[in-house]
């Protein structure tokens, strides 16, 4: 797969809101969390968030929600590769979008990952992620989420 194919769209629309908390729900962390379908569709409500459809060859491929306001706005809330297009650089091309998008408003990336996610955590620390804390029960009670920083600067 080349990602150079890839697109990006900004989405409201409630059936891809749907399908991604299909997808979520379905694969871990969220699973593990014990999270449904209704729960995960939650997440792509709420002040000052930008919901990307990533697509290829017409096919929707993942998901990604960002943060873009507030003092905490360059937050990568939620990124979802589709089960079946894991493992082919789509997530790390994910992650080069959110950074372009994110330095045009902060020159910091925020992104948390599930410490039962190691796979994921190497993946963010590939493209320069950093390990700034570990936040207990942030999601679920009982799990913890590594708070993770790319940083090009402060804010002021």
């Amino acid at each position: 797969m080349d990602t150079k194919e890839l697109t990006y769209r900004l989405t409201q629309d409630e059936s891809d809101f749907k399908l991604f908390a299909q997808w979520m729900s379905a694969t871990d962390p969220w699973k593990e969390y014990g999270l449904d379908q209704t729960k995960c569709l939650k997440a792509f409500y709420g002040e000052g968030k930008e919901v990307y459809k990533v697509i290829m060859n017409q096919t929707p491929v993942a998901f990604v929600i960002l943060q873009v306001v507030s003092s905490f706005k360059g937050y990568i809330q939620t990124l979802c590769v589709e089960t079946e297009f894991r493992s082919f650089g789509i997530g790390r091309a994910i992650l080069l979008f959110c950074e372009n998008r994110i330095r045009q408003i902060s020159p910091n990336i925020f992104i948390c990952v599930s410490a039962i996610n190691p796979r994921a955590k190497k993946l963010y620390e590939s493209v320069g992620f950093e390990v700034i804390g570990t936040i207990k029960d942030f999601v679920v009670k009982g799990y913890d989420e590594i708070l993770m920083r790319k940083s090009f600067g402060s804010l002021y």
